[in-house]
């Protein structure tokens, strides 16, 4: 039995023996005409990538590939391939691969078009105090690392915390009872 499918919830995925021909008609159907195919270290030097990457290159896509990712990518990760994505002056994402390079294909194609850091899309509707919660817990954290930093005089990393969580709209205030933090 051939196995073969279009799964187009959230986003377009295409997946079964021999579907890998058709990726310059996909990049062509969703208006890509440079993309930065990203994957795992893993599947980065294997001959299905490098076939891809040479389908790529004869439609005229080009053959740019960003594979830093680490299993369960993380916020590096991400900065470095929406960094590649603007240096390259690429116009769309291949995520290729499963898991780690689909996770963060789809990060780098959202933060791409974004001026706030990840920390910024935290889901805050109701996280608008200390209570405990994910938001707070995570924020506590940094505010933990800064205080750290502070007591060792390592000002640029504080300052660097600072404004990293103002960028994300959560405003600091140091009082004598420690720091506490409000979201905008």
């Amino acid at each position: 039995m051939k196995l073969t499918a279009n799964w187009s919830y959230p986003t377009s995925i295409r997946f079964g023996a021999g579907r890998i021909s058709e990726i310059a008609d996909a990049c062509v159907e969703a208006g890509i005409k440079k993309p930065l195919l990203i994957t795992d270290r893993g599947l980065a030097n294997l001959d299905i990538t490098r076939k891809t990457l040479d389908l790529l290159e004869a439609a005229g896509l080009g053959r740019a590939i960003f594979a830093d990712v680490d299993p369960n990518p993380n916020e590096k990760n991400a900065a470095a391939g929406v960094k590649a994505y603007n240096e390259g002056e690429h116009d769309g994402v291949v995520a290729f691969g499963g898991g780690s390079g689909l996770d963060l294909g789809k990060l780098v194609a959202f933060m791409a078009g974004q001026n706030r850091p990840l920390l910024g899309f935290e889901d805050i509707g109701a996280n608008q105090s200390n209570d405990g919660n994910k938001l707070s817990e995570a924020v506590n954290i940094l505010i933990e690392l800064r205080n750290q930093a502070r007591s060792n005089k390592d000002f640029a990393t504080s300052d660097l915390i600072r404004d990293q969580l103002h960028a994300a709209g959560i405003q600091l205030k140091d009082g004598k009872d420690g720091t506490s933090f409000t979201v905008d």
